[in-house]
């Protein structure tokens, strides 16, 4: 009825059905509630090494992801599919996420979908919001100290539901669209330390009643100690 995992991760109601042979151990059936996450899955393992799984999760609230800042005030809600093998010592995890009403401080992503995969040791991940054209990859290797790649794309953007959200300029009355391209490379051990560039083009901006446009490309760096602009030229 009960169980405790890890660092205090509770387990209820957990439910299976298997069956072991000399040869390997078949399990039909196996769920349970994991800290509030219904998950569910079923698969198999041979003695000599060799298994595959299959699992679902959720729905999950994005807000109980462990260790999330709270400033983040991320919500929503999403459920995944992972399939898993293991053959002749080498590991294979592909999965799918579907994540409905996505907001970041308040700023609503909307609906999204993610997919992943993990072989020999890389990731490759991929993530869209249709509802705001925006998308995301990231790729690198788990196994090594390399940052991993992550190239973000947004077009057209709102800026009013975002810049609503900082108390610096939340009344300035500046509004407008951009459409942005961001590359980044982010130590998996170490988020805080990434670095990576961010060129907008093109850039509308309304101010005062005035409209403000980029003559060329708008191009920003960002490093741990900071944000560098590069190139900014409006008219």
């Amino acid at each position: 009825a009960s169980l405790t995992a890890g660092s205090g991760i509770p387990i209820r109601d957990l439910q299976g059905a298997f069956s072991v042979t000399q040869d390997r151990i078949d399990v039909s059936r196996l769920q349970a509630d994991v800290d509030g996450i219904p998950c569910r899955g079923a698969g198999g393992w041979a003695w000599n090494g060799s298994g595959q799984a299959t699992a679902e999760l959720g729905p999950a609230d994005l807000a109980r992801i462990p260790d999330l800042p709270p400033e983040a005030a991320l919500r929503g809600t999403v459920r995944a599919r992972v399939q898993a093998s293991i053959r002749q010592g080498v590991a294979e995890v592909s999965g799918t996420a579907a994540a409905e009403r996505v907001a970041i401080r308040g700023f609503s992503l909307g609906d999204g979908s993610a997919q992943f995969t993990l072989q020999g040791g890389e990731v490759r991940a991929e993530a869209t919001f249709p509802e705001m054209r925006l998308s995301a990859t990231a790729r690198g290797q788990l196994d090594r100290k390399d940052p991993l790649a992550v190239r973000i794309e947004a077009r057209d953007l709102a800026l009013g539901p975002i810049l609503r959200g900082i108390d610096r300029v939340k009344d300035s009355g500046l509004d407008g669209t951009v459409t942005a391209l961001a590359e980044f490379l982010i130590p998996a051990s170490q988020p805080s330390a990434a670095r990576g560039t961010l060129t907008l083009d093109p850039v509308r901006l309304t101010l005062v009643g005035e409209e403000w446009t980029n003559r060329g490309p708008v191009s920003l760096r960002w490093e741990p100690t900071g944000l560098q602009v590069e190139r900014l030229t409006l008219a």
